[in-house]
């Protein structure tokens, strides 16, 4: 049981000596780019309401803003940590659903964010492009949740307008391992967000010193990674 191949590096200092690992994050990170129509997806985050609260985060600190609009249509579950976790430092503003489709205001003020989910929680499709418009033409963001599983038959948020993805990547089916079942989608566009706003970690692809594939965690800032 001591021998290195058998152990996970859960906090590796030499990260880039866990190649296994390392591939499987970033095919991850590739599958979940292609299913968001996103640019980079990063490795990963806990679930899908700290994805959404990073990407509310994400927004505010991109645009400098402190106005954030949940749709009703977000579950009730993600709404409830968001509140808690950004409540002390944003402005929450809920727009409510009509006929199970969220009714944004038609003023939404200085908004950091709009967060819509798609499909949302009763299973409806939204208008992403639309509100992508919508927040756009306010200077904000839109950050879109998206089912990992409907994304394979849907439209894409990134080709959609989308700013940032979130989401649940528990119906993946990932077993009780690395800490859980639950993982937490993150994905964004390429510009402007990555190397100063991004969460978590990234793994690219690059070369060894005899020229032959090798993946590392790219763009960190910190030694250790947890």
């Amino acid at each position: 049981a001591g021998r290195s191949e058998f152990v996970t590096s859960y906090t590796p200092y030499q990260p880039e000596l866990a190649q296994g690992v390392l591939q499987a994050l970033f095919e991850y990170q590739t599958m979940l780019c292609r299913i968001t129509g996103m640019d980079v997806a990063n490795a990963s985050l806990y679930d899908a309401a700290s994805a959404a609260v990073e990407g509310l985060n994400l927004a505010a600190a991109a645009t400098g803003r402190t106005l954030v609009w949940v749709s009703a249509g977000v579950r009730p579950a993600i709404r409830a940590v968001i509140r808690t976790l950004c409540g002390p430092r944003l402005e929450i503003r809920e727009a409510p659903l009509v006929d199970g489709l969220t009714a944004w205001p038609d003023d939404l003020g200085e908004p950091a964010a709009l967060l819509l989910a798609h499909p949302n929680h009763l299973g409806v499709l939204e208008d992403v492009a639309g509100a992508a418009d919508r927040a756009h033409a306010a200077g904000g963001l839109l950050v879109a949740g998206a089912d990992p599983v409907a994304a394979g038959v849907l439209r894409p948020v990134g080709e959609l307008g989308a700013d940032v993805a979130v989401g649940e990547g528990q119906p993946l089916g990932t077993p009780l391992a690395f800490g859980g079942p639950y993982v937490g989608l993150f994905a964004v566009k390429q510009a402007p967000y990555v190397r100063r706003w991004l969460p978590g970690r990234l793994v690219g692809e690059g070369e060894d010193s005899e020229g032959r594939k090798a993946y590392v965690l790219t763009l960190s800032t910190r030694e250790q990674h947890i």
